[in-house]
């Protein structure tokens, strides 16, 4: 009897921890959820292969407890609240509650997650990273589904072949050889292409022809075999007549030369190394004398240096040229201001040298007028003569009234205006012209002794 009591006493003691173990189990998620909570909706499409999602059903945060879901029903809402054209939509809304001490990032994911082997599903939720907080009184767009059942529905949906939107239906409709774009119907297009050429290669290649290209493709064999021959005979390093030879000869002989240069080297290291330190002295002179110098020459702020002077040259000749300028636009204001005098000098000038030149010329024929009077007969030749200069004279002067006419017409383009200031003095030139032919002509008439 005392055992029997033991026994029972026992098995009571062990249900009691057991109930006890079962309730701390039942509380502690709902103790761990305990403080303030905040509300927040989201939804997820009808099409999705989502997992069971049930009243009670958890809120996890980095696999932790947080909330659970307090409601969940079928609503048709729009697809884009911002953007009604787009139309509605059947949404699986899920209410839930979680501590308020975890904050909804604007770039938050929220997903529902199935079991392994089945059971309800719970909302797995990635709290997000950007600096702005969710609108939590708006609905949230939940995430693409997780879970193993998830991964099988998805998979379920590329296997499709009746869905052409699926990895199964779009290879399925590549494989269709009555489809135009098709791998398939590109396949056997080149194939057909393929089966042309063959055939038309067949067709154009006779018995004949087929072994003229068998003893072509041989000779080019043969031809390939000679040339490798005469490449492996090239590079025999044996022979001193081939190309690896005569390398091999170009490399000993530099390395001979090679050799004579360092016993040049070390047999003259001493004048070398003097070389050298005369090389470092004279660059040190340079250095501290030449570039010195160089450097007081060039040196603006010395009043003897070769720059000061060019700088003053330069000065001078600056001078010089401001100068030639004053004079030369002074002489261009003369010339303007008396070109009528010039042109009048430079007129008499000419008829003067005229008439030097032709009383030259008459002294050079006549050398004997200088010693003795002329006689009778020779006055009335020289009268001849002065009334032939005269005619002579005038004639230049009505080309050079010509000239100037002509000159006059080219500056105006062929069209000298009436009241042109230079054709009163053209007319009086060729008027006194005129009058030079008239004086001319009576001092002929009276040489001959002509009335008229």
């Amino acid at each position: 009897m005392p055992a029997e009591r033991n026994a029972v006493k026992l098995g009571t003691t062990l249900i009691v921890i057991f109930l006890l173990f079962f309730g701390i189990l039942l509380w502690l998620p709902n103790s761990l959820g305990s403080g303030p909570m905040q509300t927040f909706k989201v939804r997820f499409p009808q099409e999705w292969a989502l997992p069971t999602l049930i009243k009670d059903s958890k809120v996890l945060v980095a696999g932790r407890p947080v909330g659970k879901v307090t409601d969940i029903k079928l609503e048709e809402m729009a697809i884009d609240p911002e953007q009604a054209s787009r139309g509605t939509d059947l949404y699986l809304v899920v209410s839930a509650k979680m501590e308020k001490a975890v904050e909804l990032k604007k770039d938050c994911q929220i997903r529902a997650v199935g079991e392994v082997l089945g059971g309800n599903g719970t909302l797995l939720v990635d709290v997000g990273s950007s600096a702005a907080d969710a609108d939590l009184t708006r609905v949230l767009n939940g995430a693409s589904p997780g879970g193993f059942n998830a991964y099988l529905d998805n998979l379920g949906r590329e296997l499709d072949a009746n869905n052409p939107h699926s990895m199964l239906g779009l290879i399925k409709y590549q494989l269709m050889a009555d489809k135009q774009g098709t791998v398939m119907a590109k396949l056997q297009l080149s194939m057909d292409d393929l089966n042309a050429v063959t055939r038309s290669a067949a067709l154009q290649l006779d018995p004949e022809q087929k072994r003229s290209l068998m003893a072509k493709l041989e000779r080019t064999l043969d031809e390939i075999n000679a040339t490798t021959g005469s490449l492996r005979t090239q590079f025999d390093a044996g022979r001193p007549d081939v190309v690896m030879g005569k390398v091999h000869k170009a490399l000993d002989t530099l390395n001979g030369g090679l050799q004579t240069a360092a016993t040049i080297l070390e047999e003259n290291k001493v004048p070398i190394n003097q070389i050298v330190k005369h090389l470092e002295s004279t660059s040190a002179k340079l250095d501290t004398r030449v570039v010195e110098s160089i450097a007081d020459q060039v040196d603006t702020r010395n009043a003897s240096g070769i720059v000061a002077k060019v700088n003053v040259a330069m000065d001078d000749l600056n001078k010089a040229l401001k100068d030639i300028t004053v004079v030369t636009g002074t002489t261009r204001e003369v010339v303007v201001y008396n070109k009528d005098n010039v042109n009048t000098i430079l007129l008499n000038f000419r008829q003067v040298s005229e008439q030097i030149k032709g009383a030259a010329r008459y002294v050079a024929a006549h050398p004997w007028v200088i010693f003795r009077e002329p006689s009778a007969t020779a006055s009335k030749q020289q009268a001849i003569f002065d009334a032939a200069r005269s005619f002579a004279e005038a004639a230049q002067s009505l080309d050079d009234a010509t000239s100037q006419l002509k000159s006059l017409a080219d500056m105006n383009n062929g069209q000298i205006a009436a009241d042109n200031p230079e054709l009163p003095k053209i007319r009086t030139e060729i008027e006194a012209t005129f009058a030079k032919f008239k004086q001319a002509e009576s001092s002929l008439w009276r040489a001959l002794d002509v009335k008229h």
